[in-house]
């Protein structure tokens, strides 16, 4: 391997570990705010993320990487083209950040009454500058990434996250400790997303700036190329639509969800804290697909590199295995989610209200991960706008779904529809993934496997509850809550893979493409070793 292919392969890593401490981050920091704002202010804060969390979305993994693509396409010693390319994609990309910023901050009053609570306006407009700092953000990105040099993205989205992450913390707990208004509260911690934003243009910018020999050109044409300008936009919210789809199932909630509650006669008190219970389930989800694709994911680019190769049966066996693998892991953790919600509701958000709201709304982790999974697929055989088409479909059906079940199924309702759009998402995608990759199926034996795995790690977690609720004293208190949530995710987890891939789930060869497949491994060695023994 030679020495540039190594520092790529060595960034990339780099990258893969930054996403996912960004990932994990962005879900986890939901906990101890929660716990710190109560669920009003949950639910305030809950309403306006979706603007920034669209934004974020685009500057990590929609535009960096189509201007990336572009600009490998181009002979490096072509520094006139280049430069062009960088400049139409800032251009267009900087027109469509104004556009967003001013519908955004102008409209906010009118988004705000749509939501049904005038008093998020100002939140709104402080969460539309945000809009004014991905150009800058993206393209830099790109620059790099299109150079293999990858420690400026990585850097800069834990950055990002980090100040974010502790601004939001620190902000919230000082103005709630000054008495402040919850909706003040929630300002200052949307100003925190919009400056990780700025700290995460200053690292930029440092990097340009240390290696100014090399970078000095990147702004310095004037000369715009239309067509990759929409070619950037077009293709770059193409890209990451997939990534995006819980975020707009969560603005079509933030725009109905409350206004429908207090239009079915619930109080605007109550309208809110519903709102927030709800909400709790954001982070477990995030959490769990986070979790779940990280394996399934990790078949991709094995995938591409198999279809560059013409290798049909290959890209076949590879692309049901990424399948199966976002199946098997999704099923696990929505199921054990489920069995365990009422205790992880407690351990993480102090109470078990809307324990049942939640279970459902965990049942998204699985069809999520397919989605995920599946659009990787799809983009990496070149199929590029499918998902977004396949996106846009299950969020139309987000919104009707809402509809027509919130009136008489309130927040349930809202569960409800998410988890049903996003099975509409995977059957689109499953459909156009066989179609594509003939060959490409499961099996009945798989979803056997599935049935005897899943119920084995129900029945574990439910004699677990059983033997902890027998302590009376013990099972009410956040404490047990806490013990059942931590044991059982690890002791439920543990029997799910063991009895899956001890009967057969996984194949020997499956098992080597997998990451860590050489240490599950060893659960096909105690079924061997029982095979010898009964011989």
């Amino acid at each position: 391997m030679g020495r540039s292919q190594r520092t790529f392969l060595q960034g990339v890593f780099l990258l893969t570990i930054a996403a996912f401490v960004t990932k994990v981050l962005s879900a986890v920091y939901r906990v101890p705010f929660q716990n710190i704002v109560g669920d009003i202010g949950f639910y305030i804060y809950q309403q306006v993320y979706p603007i920034y969390g669209i934004v974020l979305t685009l500057s990590m993994y929609g535009f960096p990487v189509i201007i990336s693509k572009i600009l490998t396409e181009q002979p490096k010693e072509d520094f006139k083209k280049r430069k062009e390319i960088l400049t139409s994609a800032f251009f267009s990309m900087s027109l469509f950040g104004v556009v967003l910023f001013s519908v955004t901050y102008f409209g906010g009053p009118l988004i705000a009454s749509i939501m049904g609570d005038p008093n998020l306006f100002l939140l709104l407009q402080v969460a539309a500058v945000s809009f004014l700092f991905f150009p800058i953000i993206s393209v830099i990105r790109g620059y790099y990434q299109s150079v293999g040099f990858m420690v400026p993205t990585a850097i800069s989205q834990v950055t990002e996250q980090f100040i974010r992450v502790a601004l939001i913390l620190i902000l919230s707990f000082l103005f709630v400790q000054k008495g402040y208004s919850l909706y003040l509260v929630g300002g200052g911690a949307i100003l925190g997303s919009v400056l990780g934003s700025v700290a995460c243009i200053f690292v930029l910018i440092g990097f340009l700036m240390a290696r100014k020999e090399k970078t000095r050109w990147i702004f310095s044409s004037l000369k715009l190329n239309c067509d990759v300008g929409i070619q950037v936009l077009i293709q770059g919210i193409a890209i990451c639509v997939s990534s995006m789809t819980l975020i707009l199932f969560q603005l079509v909630d933030a725009m109905s969800l409350y206004k429908m509650l207090v239009e079915s006669g619930w109080s605007e008190w109550d309208g809110k804290v519903l709102k927030g219970i709800y909400d709790r389930g954001q982070p477990l989800v995030q959490v769990g697909t986070v979790v779940a694709t990280s394996m399934s994911l990790a078949l991709v680019p094995i995938l591409t590199k198999e279809k560059l190769r013409g290798s049909t049966q290959r890209v076949q066996s590879v692309g049901t295995l990424a399948l199966k693998v976002s199946i098997v892991f999704g099923l696990g953790a929505s199921v054990g989610l489920a069995c365990l919600i009422q205790p992880i509701n407690e351990m993480l958000f102090t109470d078990r209200q809307g324990s049942d709201v939640l279970a459902v709304f965990c049942l998204s982790v699985l069809f999520y991960s397919i989605v995920l999974t599946l659009s990787a697929v799809l983009q990496g055989l070149g199929y590029m706008y499918f998902p977004m088409f396949a996106v846009c479909v299950g969020v139309i059906g987000k919104f009707l779904a809402n509809i027509a079940l919130i009136p008489s199924l309130y927040t349930m309702g809202a569960s409800l529809s998410t988890v049903g759009s996003l099975v509409i998402i995977s059957m689109f995608l499953i459909w156009k993934v066989h179609k594509e990759l003939q060959g490409f199926h499961l099996t009945k034996t798989f979803f056997g496997h599935l049935f005897i795995s899943i119920g084995s790690m129900v029945l574990v977690l439910f004699v677990l509850q059983l033997i902890v609720g027998s302590f009376d004293s013990f099972t009410t208190s956040r404490l047990s809550s806490t013990f059942l949530s931590i044991s059982g995710s690890i002791l439920g987890g543990m029997t799910f893979l063991a009895v899956f891939i001890h009967i057969g789930g996984f194949d020997l060869d499956e098992l080597k493409q997998i990451p860590f497949g050489d240490k599950l491994k060893v659960f096909r060695k105690v079924r061997n070793k029982n095979n010898k023994l009964g011989a």
